[in-house]
């Protein structure tokens, strides 16, 4: 797997590792830092989805 970090420039790396850190600090669980550039990809893209109206089956989906 190739590291995303390899095609970013130094002073972006260094502001993604600032903000890996916060979320780091805030949750207290380690993440790395290809798993926090994964997460913010999939969440731009979950925003320029469209939601489902109908209602999941599952029942880990459903449970409150």
């Amino acid at each position: 797997m190739v590291k995303f970090s390899m095609y970013m420039e130094e002073k972006d790396v260094e502001v993604l590792d600032e903000a890996r850190q916060r979320v780091i600090d805030t949750i207290g669980v380690k993440i790395s830092r290809n798993a926090f550039i994964r997460s913010l990809l999939f969440s731009v893209m979950k925003e320029n989805t469209e939601v489902s109206q109908i209602r999941p089956t599952n029942p880990l989906q459903t449970a409150d």
